[in-house]
């Protein structure tokens, strides 16, 4: 299943710091057998998930994995990312999945 990583972090995005979750999601999703086809790193900026949610599902990624909120600052947004998700037609065939977080 073609999928997309999507880390949303101003402070990734400025290269304040490192995107240590997006690779991480990739591999999880290549090891369950996607074909990870985009790796994006954006800020903190509702228009810009709003815009990029829509690329993915308009490129026909059936998955798009989102990650971000390494911190508390003015700009944050992400947990408005699930909300965009939700406005977004798409095809029968496209999923769209909440974050789960794993432990061993």
């Amino acid at each position: 299943m073609r999928t997309a990583i999507l880390t949303i972090s101003t402070s990734v995005a400025r290269g304040a710091s490192t995107d240590e979750s997006g690779p991480l999601l990739a591999a999880l999703a290549e090891e369950a057998g996607g074909e990870v086809v985009a790796m994006e790193v954006i800020p903190d900026d509702y228009e810009l998930i709003e815009d990029r949610l829509h690329h993915y599902v308009e490129d026909e990624c059936a998955i798009v994995l989102t990650t971000g909120g390494t911190g508390f600052t003015p700009t944050l947004v992400t947990s408005c990312d699930a909300t965009v998700a939700q406005t977004i037609d798409v095809p029968a065939t496209a999923r769209y999945a909440t974050p789960v977080f794993m432990a061993e």
